[in-house]
Parts: C-alpha cells; structure tokens; sequence
C-alpha cells in the first residue's frame, strides 16, 4: 500500500483532545505539584482552550516546558518543569487573555484544584502628579 493511500485513510476524531506540550519533560502526567499552578480567567464567558494554551505558551517561554491541562469548569492546572520557569510566571504577572485576568495560586500537593480559592490577585497601580499633601506613608499603605 502506498504512502498516500495510508495518508487517505487517516482521521482525527476531536481535535481538542489532549495536549500538545512543548520540551522532552513535559510529556509526563501531573504527578509533581511542587511546580503546578492552579488558574482560571476572571469572565464568564467561554474561553477557547487551544488559544489559552498556545498564547500563554508563547508568551511565558518556559525554558523546561509547561504541562497545561483543562479541569473543567473553567480551571486550568499549568505544570511547569522548573521551579525558574513557574516562578518567573508568579513574579511577572498579572496576565491577561483577552483582556480576561487570569487568576493563578501554586497548587498544593494533595488539594483538589477544583477546590482553590481564585478570586483575588495582587496589582500594581502607578498614579502620576499626586498631590505633595498626599504622599504620606498613612495615605499610600
């Protein structure tokens, strides 16, 4: 049989099935939560699951790779390979998709990620010309 007629009788079922992963190690099941984070997008609306998975890939360039899986409900677990890579991810954010704020926690081993607490984040605000009268230490706390 020729390559062509193999080519012919390939089929995709779901295309959104699975994960593509990126690096040698990230082709492991979650089994290490020392470096996983727990997320979901501050919107109710439906997000697409590839596009979140290929623009934060994109955009965090683990150097070891990140695992990113969808638990349902709106909850992605992200399992970095690197304590350098998932730290970089907790110090530079908030990050954004869709103008959509994504709001992450380090998992903990042994905790249901469906069961974290993501209604929060830490943000930096920058406000320019405040008055000298106002830039006590009481007021800017």
């Amino acid at each position: 049989m020729a390559l062509e007629d193999l080519y012919a009788k390939l089929v995709i079922e779901d295309e959104d099935q699975g994960v593509e992963l990126q690096g040698g190690d990230a082709t492991k099941e979650i089994v290490d939560y020392c470096y996983c984070l727990v997320g979901r997008f501050h919107t109710d609306r439906v997000v697409h699951f590839i596009s979140i998975r290929n623009t934060m890939e994109s955009i965090w360039h683990p150097k070891k790779g990140v695992c990113i899986k969808e638990m349902g409900a709106g909850i992605y677990v992200f399992q970095f390979y690197h304590p350098i890579d998932m730290s970089r991810v907790l110090e530079n954010g908030p990050w954004t998709f869709n103008n959509h704020l994504l709001l992450l926690k380090h998992l903990k081993e042994d905790v249901n990620p469906m069961r974290v607490d993501l209604f929060e984040t830490s943000l930096w605000v920058q406000i320019h010309e405040v008055p000298v009268e106002l830039r006590s230490g009481r007021v800017l706390a």
